[in-house]
């Protein structure tokens, strides 16, 4: 064998043990695609509890000096620990999407937008533990298809669920969190002959 054949020899061989170790010290989060619709059966009016999927606007601690123009009359924002979530709202919906960024020290440091699409003004965000984000979307208010994002703030990781088919036509998606890794939906139909229809699920997170 030459020379420059067991040059390139070793370095191949060194350059795969290089990414096997590499990859055996990388410890990925687990998907939160792949988890387990589940329709609840209940009555709709035991199911159906607005007050559980709305929130009121958390308000901003007093002694948070935010940069000037953060939070003007028409900001949605909730904040949850050192996090804050803000954007700017018409009538329900955040048309231009939103962004959470972490409070320090009079700055703001910017760690998720959502800009590409509308969400609503009545959800929750922030998960429990503080961890994630949930949210109902679609691309503008006249797309007639809604899914369900769910953002890792510790990665920035994205998994868009779409909820199972049923009955009716999805016209408005509310989404909340029962626990850090279990998520309830209800799709509700206004409008036409079935106007008054809903559905709901829960989603659990794989394990």
């Amino acid at each position: 064998m030459r020379k420059t054949d067991r040059h390139w020899m070793a370095l191949a061989l060194a350059l795969f043990l290089a990414v096997g170790l590499c990859a055996c010290g990388v410890s990925q989060p687990p998907s939160i695609a792949g988890g387990t619709w589940t329709r609840l059966e209940e009555p709709p009016d035991q199911v159906w509890d607005s007050d559980t999927y709305f929130a009121s606007e958390h308000s901003v601690p007093e002694d948070w000096n935010l940069p000037e123009g953060t939070i003007g009359p028409l900001t949605r924002t909730e904040v949850c620990g050192d996090w804050i979530l803000y954007g700017d709202y018409h009538d329900t919906a955040l048309p231009d999407g939103f962004t959470v960024s972490r409070y320090t020290d009079g700055a703001l440091h910017p760690v998720y937008t959502f800009d590409e699409g509308m969400t609503v003004t009545w959800q929750r965000f922030f998960s429990p533990d503080g961890t994630k984000l949930v949210f109902p979307w679609k691309t503008d208010s006249s797309s007639p298809q809604w899914r369900i994002r769910v953002v890792d703030l510790s990665t920035g990781g994205e998994t868009d669920l779409d909820i199972p088919e049923w009955e009716g036509e999805t016209e408005v998606l509310l989404v909340k969190w029962q626990d850090d890794t279990t998520l309830q939906a209800t799709a509700c139909q206004l409008t036409s002959s079935a106007a008054g229809s809903m559905a709901s699920w829960t989603y659990a997170f794989p394990r």
